[in-house]
């Protein structure tokens, strides 16, 4: 997948931008599915988007950005879920832990750590660290026993 350039800036070297994650998914699941671009652009139009077999293109291409409503129609038109439309890989199998996505943040964030915040993968935790408004870094936190990152584990309390 070659990344896109976004709309003022390249991609971080090595990494990518989420929105060449989606134009990649849409491009396999469209093509296992055997689709040809117009089947798709047909399909959308049918919801009420207005999409032609030049609108597909340019969101495969990741040259055109997907609004949140044409994603919940790309997940109907596909079959396949909003979450494994974002993922940076549909089939763990082909799982790269190196790849590099671009949020925006100084440092792009390693696949591992996107697939946790869909919920699709359990990864070590870590919080964000915030130097006001920048992203600073990533600060680790410890399992609780239930595997929840300390902080987010409501379970009952033992008593002492």
């Amino acid at each position: 997948m070659t990344p896109t350039q976004s709309r003022k800036r390249d991609p971080i070297p090595g990494s990518v931008f989420p929105r060449d994650l989606l134009a990649a998914n849409i491009k396999a699941q469209r093509n296992r599915l055997d689709l040809s671009q117009k089947d798709l652009a047909e399909r959308m139009s049918s919801m009420h988007h207005v999409w032609s077999r030049p609108t597909v293109s340019q969101v495969e291409k990741g040259a055109r950005p997907v609004s949140v409503d044409e994603l919940y129609g790309l997940s109907l038109a596909l079959n396949l879920s909003v979450l494994s439309l974002l993922a940076p890989v549909p089939d763990e199998s082909q799982l790269e832990e190196s790849q590099l996505v671009d949020v925006g943040s100084t440092q792009p964030i390693p696949v591992i750590m996107i697939l946790g915040l869909l919920g699709q993968k359990p990864v070590t935790w870590a919080i964000p660290l915030w130097d006001g408004n920048t992203l600073a870094g990533w600060r680790s936190v410890e399992e609780s026993s239930g595997g929840l990152p300390a902080w987010l584990d409501y379970g009952p309390k033992e008593d002492s």
